[in-house]
């Protein structure tokens, strides 16, 4: 009987166990385990007999850069050929936090080894990354850090040098940690690991990107960020293979849909995700110029990727530029949709770099030009409105579990701005409600107070039923 690809990486793999060897990243999807910084999941067929056979085993994971870090595997669920369209899954799935501390992106490749006898610290130091303070006071450690690493988090792995996130009092931190002892690896096991948080780093001194936006911050659109990813990551990241093959290289992506639906979100994620330069092109401001200036628009855009590469260039209003719809515009219409072009025919020359469009409106734009991907961003369905809502919501305390599910039952027709409108309003009506138990000493709001807080469903209606109430007055004003 001839043996399976993976049967032979697992007898190779167990057979040279205490040596590096590595798999590809992919993005861990999983919401729950979104903040954690010590998980990773492994492809079922090498974590079947090796890494769960004996419980939960650590793994170093060695990045770009020698970077290191020490997390638990997972194993990942079996999929049938029809989940990964019939190819085998050789991703080792890992969050934005995880990829941070060892210096890697999605499509990067990741070593590891196992990683056994891990023994408990007996002192770690770390520090919160100024930004993410917002004149928060009193004990971080007693609401944040000793939850994190106590009860059911017991023995998380942690090393010198990684970065984690903590959710609580509203507010989620960013830390540093600083120092761990007696080895730069080691678990948190309380009350015998000391805990010293030593104040605050800047994020320059912190060297993190945590804040920027990601797929993490993307609900709704699995499937259209499916689509873009795929091509997207391998052309930034990959050029080569397609000089090397002779492939044509697809690198132009217009994103259609309504507006607040996400498109130009998906774009800077994107960018962030696979480390390239965001370049912002906006076509009402490109037709609102001279002919020159617009010019010149376009080719300061092309002086930035030439010198600054991987690069995304999103073109954002692309209809404003190069309209379906011809009115007699002139000359200075017809240099603007010349310069676009020209922008397009000199994409050839920078293999790494991505032109992304988006358009409110598909039959707005003209049929003639070639765009390699087109990707439909619709209003959300149910699941993708409940998505985005946890999202919105990830750093609140709910009185009740089934809250988003309901508030998402009775938002059809919203797309994920208005989504995002009504949580945000929500929560300044209960701020203001508590206004006066809410007591600061020079804007600085004490955590344990904060972590008292729940959001009642009410709050949540009151807002839908104050976005319904206003886009009725909106409407009907339009139809005056």
């Amino acid at each position: 009987m001839a043996e399976t690809t993976d049967e032979i990486e697992l007898e190779e793999f167990l057979s040279i166990k205490n040596d590096w060897s590595k798999l590809c990243i992919g993005n861990l999807e999983d919401e729950e385990l979104e903040y954690y910084h010590d998980v990773v999941m492994v492809p079922y067929g090498i974590a079947r007999d090796l890494f769960i056979s004996g419980g939960i085993k650590m793994l170093l994971l060695e990045g770009n850069n020698k970077h290191k870090t020490l997390v638990k595997a997972v194993q990942q669920p079996l999929l049938t050929k029809d989940d990964t369209n019939g190819e085998t899954n050789r991703n080792m799935k890992m969050n934005y936090i995880v990829r941070q501390n060892v210096n890697v992106k999605v499509g990067d490749a990741v070593s590891f080894q196992l990683y056994e006898d891990v023994e408990p610290g007996t002192y770690i130091q770390v520090k919160a990354v100024t930004d993410t303070l917002y004149g928060l006071t009193g004990d971080i450690r007693k609401v944040y850090l000793e939850p994190y690493f106590d009860g059911t988090n017991r023995d998380r792995p942690i090393c010198k040098g990684d970065s984690i996130v903590i959710q609580a009092a509203m507010h989620k931190i960013e830390f540093k940690v600083m120092e761990t002892k007696p080895n730069r690896c080691c678990i948190v096991r309380l009350p015998g690991t000391t805990i010293d948080y030593a104040g605050s780093i800047t994020r320059q001194e912190a060297k993190s990107t945590l804040n920027q936006i990601g797929y993490h911050d993307i609900g709704g659109m699995k499937n259209q960020l499916a689509k873009i990813k795929a091509m997207v990551e391998l052309a930034l990241r990959r050029p080569v293979l397609f000089e090397t093959t002779g492939a044509d290289q697809s690198r132009r992506i217009l994103l259609h849909g309504p507006s607040g639906t996400g498109k130009s979100l998906v774009a800077r994620a994107v960018a962030n995700e696979t480390g390239s330069i965001f370049v912002l092109i906006n076509g009402l401001e490109i037709a609102s110029k001279s002919a020159d200036k617009s010019e010149e628009i376009f080719h300061e855009a092309f002086e930035i990727v030439k010198e600054n590469s991987p690069a995304i260039i999103f073109i954002d209003k692309l209809d404003a530029i190069v309209p379906k719809h011809k009115k007699p515009y002139g000359g200075f219409k017809r240099r603007i949709e010349s310069q676009y072009l020209t922008l397009m025919d000199n994409l050839k020359q920078f293999p790494r770099v991505v032109v992304m469009a988006a358009t409110n409106d598909l039959d707005e734009i003209d049929p003639k030009l070639c765009f390699d991907l087109k990707v439909q961003i619709d209003k959300p369905s149910l699941d993708g409105r409940l998505e985005i809502l946890r999202i919105c919501t990830k750093n609140w305390k709910l009185a009740d579990d089934g809250v988003l599910e309901r508030i998402a039952g009775k938002t059809q027709e919203y797309v994920g701005a208005q989504l995002n409108s009504i949580c945000s309003e929500a929560l300044s009506a209960l701020l203001r409600l508590q206004r006066h138990s809410l007591i600061s000493k020079k804007d600085e709001y004490d955590v344990e107070l904060l972590n008292r807080i729940f959001v009642d469903e009410s709050f949540l209606n009151n807002a839908v039923l104050e976005s319904r109430s206003t886009n009725s007055t909106i409407n009907s004003g339009i139809t005056e």
